[in-house]
């Protein structure tokens, strides 16, 4: 999305290149919410060649990181409403098995795609009473690091991106091999959910 928060999208992007260099099937794909090749982060930083999301048919194998964003983006009604195509196709992505993953205030789109409708999630701290007041029906853990949820994975906010994705790892490769990339990244193995 645009003003995207960079550790959101680069933590977990690390994590998995690096998993790749030691022998994990990974593919990586960095889309864009619009028809821009590029965008702008929050900190300036700019993003390009990115591909529209419209170009990828997921299925169980596959996993959609959804990064944090500023908060004022989120909460601008014409903004929301620009993302319906990206929310109609996030659904259907789920639907096809492929598992949804948020960073941070980027459980705030996803709880606007009806995604986390009769769901658990997590979202960054500074953001919890938001949440609640926007999405009351929405069970919202609260001081959770990540929340696992039917192939629906929401995180705390930032660096919790990244204990989110050396999580998926351990499930998908096993401890010994999330343990080797939490080193090779120099980081503790992974903090626990709560």
């Amino acid at each position: 999305p645009p003003k995207v928060h960079l550790l959101d999208i680069t933590g977990p992007t690390q994590i998995f290149y690096e998993a790749r260099m030691y022998g994990a099937d990974v593919e990586m794909h960095f889309a864009n919410l619009s028809d821009n090749s590029e965008i702008e982060s929050s900190a300036g930083l700019h993003f390009s060649k990115l591909e529209p999301f419209q170009n990828f048919s997921l299925s169980k194998n596959d996993y959609v990181f959804v990064p944090g964003l500023e908060y004022e983006l989120i909460s601008n009604v014409r903004f929301v409403q620009s993302c319906k195509s990206f929310f109609t196709w996030l659904n259907q992505q789920y639907a096809n098995g492929a598992n949804v993953c948020s960073v941070c205030t980027g459980a705030f789109l996803l709880a606007e795609s009806g995604l986390l409708n009769d769901k658990s999630c997590t979202t960054h701290w500074k953001f919890v009473k938001r949440f609640q007041q926007r999405y009351p029906t929405i069970d919202l853990k609260k001081e959770r690091l990540f929340v696992d949820n039917d192939h629906l994975y929401t995180s705390a906010g930032v660096a919790s991106g990244i204990d989110l994705a050396l999580y998926l790892l351990e499930v998908q490769y096993g401890g010994k091999f999330a343990a080797d990339i939490a080193r090779e990244v120099v980081i503790y193995f992974r903090r626990s959910k709560t």
